[in-house]
């Protein structure tokens, strides 16, 4: 009986860390290789003290979302920039490319793609303040990472890269 019970937890541990490694391969993976979006953002960034320095974002396709969908459905311009152009769709063109939304938490009204906030480091919020896009990678079945913020020339915010 004891060791049907290590047996058992040996293996729940395993899934376990399966399922951590798998997640952190899947980011790890869109990072390296999914598509560049950038999405502007509308400009808000309060400090908190007791996380530090961050910017709220908010992005601006999401103002006129309506509708209970959870993808969204965008073509990007020569510079990458996102357009909204509609809601989940299927089959979808060759330039589109999906978006998946979530529900920020304690906020059940709000839409937010990717997150909602950027961390940085202390005293390096003025380095910040230019942000007008987020840059995310994107996955092919819409999951976004944000990797960095870019200024109104699209030049990278994030000095620590």
């Amino acid at each position: 009986m004891r060791n049907l019970r290590f047996l058992t937890l040996f293996a729940v541990l395993l899934l376990v860390l399966g399922y951590i490694n798998y997640n952190a391969w899947a980011k790890e993976r869109t990072i390296a290789n999914g598509q560049t979006i950038l999405l502007q953002l509308y400009p808000v960034d309060p400090r908190s003290l007791m996380q530090g320095d961050y910017m709220t974002l908010n992005y601006e396709l999401l103002a006129d979302l309506e509708g209970e969908s959870r993808t969204m459905l965008v073509t990007l311009d020569d510079d990458d920039i996102a357009t909204a152009i509609r809601e989940e769709a299927d089959p979808i063109a060759a330039d589109e490319h999906r978006l998946k939304l979530y529900m920020r938490p304690n906020s059940w009204d709000t839409i937010t793609v990717g997150t909602n906030s950027y961390f940085f480091e202390e005293g390096t919020g003025r380095t910040y303040e230019t942000a007008v896009y987020g840059e995310f990678r994107v996955a092919a079945d819409g999951t976004a990472i944000l990797v960095n913020l870019r200024d109104e020339q699209l030049n990278q915010l994030d000095t620590s890269r």
